[in-house]
C-alpha cells in the first residue's frame, strides 16, 4: 500500500474515472468511500458541443469567431496545466502531438 498522507486521512475519495477508482482500490481504499464523479473537463466539453448542436445562432457566432478552424478536419484538445507538464514534460507532449499529426 502506497497511499499519500491525504489519502490516508480522507474519508471520501472522488475518482474521475473507473480506472482511477480501481487504482484507489489497489491502494487499499475502502470501496464505500469512493465515488466516481466523471471527468469535469470532458463533461464540460460535451455540454458545449450539445449546446452548439442545439442552437443554430450560437453555431454561427462560433463559426464567425473561429473562422480559422476547418470543420472538415479533426482536432485534438490538449490541456497541459499540471505542474508535471511544465518544461520538459510539455515539450515531450508537443513532440508527441507533432508525430501524431
Amino acid at each position: 500500500m502506497n497511499r499519500s498522507l491525504v489519502g490516508r486521512l480522507a474519508s471520501l475519495h472522488f475518482a474521475p474515472t473507473p480506472r482511477a477508482r480501481d487504482a484507489l482500490l489497489r491502494e487499499g481504499v475502502d470501496p464505500a468511500s469512493i465515488q466516481v464523479t466523471g471527468n469535469t473537463v470532458i463533461d464540460a466539453l460535451q455540454q458545449v458541443v450539445a449546446k452548439l448542436e442545439a442552437d443554430a445562432a450560437l453555431q454561427q457566432r462560433f463559426q464567425a469567431h473561429f473562422d480559422q478552424l476547418n470543420p472538415s478536419k479533426r482536432l485534438i484538445l490538449v490541456t497541459g496545466h499540471r505542474r508535471e507538464n511544465f518544461g520538459d514534460g510539455f515539450e515531450r507532449i508537443c513532440r508527441a502531438l507533432k508525430r501524431l499529426s
